[in-house]
């Protein structure tokens, strides 16, 4: 069968999605990964297809001001306000741009689409020109109504009222997109995709005739566990992680620094580039002396700098986290939904270093399973609180031993090929 998947973000937000389109690719089937042109790799490593979507708005979170919103994003400033509004216009300005080039990557059909909850407004719409199925595919368990996780309007993990969840939702769906948005979809529905207006047009929820459309959840239900009021609609069978590049190999000084002492730390704190790299980078090279041990650091696109690494660090700009955890004593991270997930898997305590408040929230999950000690804020680090962390959660036998019970039951889980069970008997019926 012929599958599109739409998401958009940062790496941590699609490579779920690859993944998944890797899984249906090994499966047999035709599918293409619609995502910003950057990650086209991810898709293509695996035998998926690839169409890009303009990446503006992701180049635009590399802007220090960007950075530096989300680093106090639960203390707003003036200077905020007005990078908010900066993003919000930018948004609008790029949002028809994302919409054609969308319908652009369906030219060819498509037998079932999956969409990813950015601009799901108009993206649960292609698969109704198409006649298609389609199914909303998500890293969080916040857009099926519950009374054990919120909307989006409150985002916490399981740690809010439970007829204050419920009302949450309530009010979700109540809320519209902006005027500028329901605009722009509104146009394009009509002059692009043909279709004429009805009721409930924007509502990525249900299909054209009501019905709930099926949910995918891309994340473990031994760290989040599935609520029991959510229909039997609802898919929760582990996390989307993808597989290691068959033609990847890891340079022979990163083999040959793994195998010349004790495991080391891994640390990296993702594809945000953050305010001040090289303060970080000094906190990280502070912290690892100060706590004994030898560390990865992933740099990736420039949250970490260590010019001049000392002998116990090795400094690389991307490694594959499947490849790397597995080989290492501890993870120190930003809390993405996509290194947690693999370093549990792993087996690793863990130390999360959260940039915004997205992963606050999962950081603070990590710590209440038990795997990590309380997240550290990156706008709070120091070496010495770092080092603090470090040796709390390699040194309490507790973090590694949940660790590893977690990971035994994340080995459980059916993960991708479970999901690709899921749509080929939805595509069948």
């Amino acid at each position: 069968m012929r599958v599109l998947l739409y998401c958009y973000g940062s790496r941590g937000d699609v490579q779920p999605y690859a993944a998944l389109a890797a899984g249906l690719a090994r499966a047999g089937h035709r599918a293409t990964l619609v995502a910003p042109g950057r990650f086209g790799p991810l898709a293509t490593a695996h035998g998926a297809g690839f169409a890009a979507l303009d990446s503006g708005l992701l180049d635009l979170l590399d802007l220090p001001e960007v950075q530096a919103m989300y680093l106090r994003d639960d203390r707003p400033t003036a200077e905020a306000k007005r990078t908010a509004l900066m993003l919000r216009d930018e948004y609008h300005r790029l949002y028809p741009v994302l919409l054609r080039e969308a319908w652009e990557a369906a030219a060819d059909g498509a037998d079932l689409v999956l969409f990813s909850q950015s601009n799901a407004e108009a993206m649960h719409q292609i698969p109704e020109r198409l006649g298609a199925p389609a199914a909303l595919t998500v890293l969080y368990p916040f857009y099926v109504p519950s009374r054990h996780y919120p909307s989006t309007l409150l985002g916490s993990l399981g740690t809010a009222p439970k007829s204050l969840n419920r009302l949450s939702h309530v009010v979700s769906r109540r809320r519209r997109p902006a005027p500028e948005v329901a605009e722009a979809a509104a146009a394009w529905r009509s002059g692009v995709l043909g279709l004429a207006d009805r009721p409930g047009a924007l509502d990525y929820r249900h299909g054209p005739g009501g019905a709930p459309l099926p949910v995918l959840h891309g994340f473990s239900r031994h760290i989040l566990a599935p609520a029991p009021d959510w229909p039997a609609t609802v898919h929760t069978h582990g996390a989307w992680q993808l597989p290691v590049d068959p033609a990847w190999q890891p340079a022979p000084e990163l083999t040959a620094f793994l195998a010349a002492g004790p495991q080391p730390l891994a640390v990296g704190f993702g594809s945000l580039v953050g305010t001040d790299p090289e303060t970080a980078g000094r906190h990280v090279a502070e912290a690892v002396a100060a706590t004994g041990h030898r560390a990865v650091v992933v740099t990736g696109w420039g949250g970490i700098t260590i010019p001049d690494p000392p002998p116990e660090i090795f400094v690389t700009s991307d490694v594959p986290y499947e490849w790397l955890l597995p080989r290492v004593r501890l993870a120190v991270h930003a809390g993405g939904t996509g290194t947690l997930h693999t370093a549990t898997a792993a087996g690793l305590p863990q130390v999360a270093c959260p940039f915004h408040r997205e992963q606050l929230q999962w950081s603070r999950r990590l710590h209440r399973i038990g795997v990590a000690p309380p997240p550290l804020h990156q706008r709070d680090l120091t070496a010495d609180r770092l080092a603090a962390a470090i040796r709390e959660a390699d040194g309490e036998p507790r973090y590694r031993q949940r660790a590893r019970v977690l990971a035994a039951g994340m080995r459980g889980e059916g993960g991708v090929p479970a999901i690709v069970d899921v749509l080929e008997r939805l595509v069948t019926r």
